[in-house]
């Protein structure tokens, strides 16, 4: 994708596949979520959960700033991505869907599998997730690219990479020596 004379949107986050899937309360409980919340866990956990469900799950891209760009190259607006994924069919599946919804992926990788989020929807719309970084969390202040930010007006940057503030600042320096906000 070619941004032209046109400024983008470039979001810098954790490049998870969100797998959704509805459920009662009861299997909540049973899978041993946090109604309403998040808990960190291994690939392992989300792959037994999943096991358990009668259910078919939708799988897209998902994380923070990853839904936000969504949104915009949905809308029709230029709109970058930059993430670490994993080098398996769910980093594949995330990269393709990003480009499906007008988004120009901008893509590490590494071995270790793509980061995944299962969020179990219950009748009253609540979200209990069960999350797995992966690959998303390894990301590193000298993979940021400064030619990924060459055509930005804006960079959003979620706050789930508080945890990495070098990883932050990295991006912020990139950005503003490209001239973004």
């Amino acid at each position: 994708m070619e941004f032209g004379t046109r400024k983008a949107i470039v979001g810098v986050g954790s490049a998870l596949v969100d797998i959704l899937l509805k459920e009662s309360d009861a299997f909540v409980e049973e899978a041993g979520a946090e109604k309403g919340g998040m808990i960190l866990v291994d690939a392992g956990k989300i792959t037994s959960v999943l096991t358990n469900s009668l259910e078919k799950p939708a799988v897209v891209p998902g994380g923070s700033a990853c839904n936000t760009i969504v949104g915009i190259g949905r809308l029709g607006g230029k709109a970058k991505f930059i993430g670490k994924r994993g080098e398996d069919d769910l980093g594949e599946l995330f990269e393709r869907g990003l480009r499906a919804s007008n988004v120009e992926p901008s893509l590490l990788t590494s071995p270790s599998p793509t980061g995944r989020v299962l969020s179990i929807v219950t009748p009253d719309a609540q979200r209990s997730m069960f999350t797995f970084l992966g690959a998303s969390s390894e990301a590193t202040p000298d993979e940021v690219l400064p030619e990924d930010f060459a055509n930005a007006a804006v960079v959003h940057i979620e706050g789930y990479l508080l945890f990495n503030r070098e990883l932050i600042l990295a991006a912020l320096k990139a950005a503003k020596k490209a001239g973004a906000r």
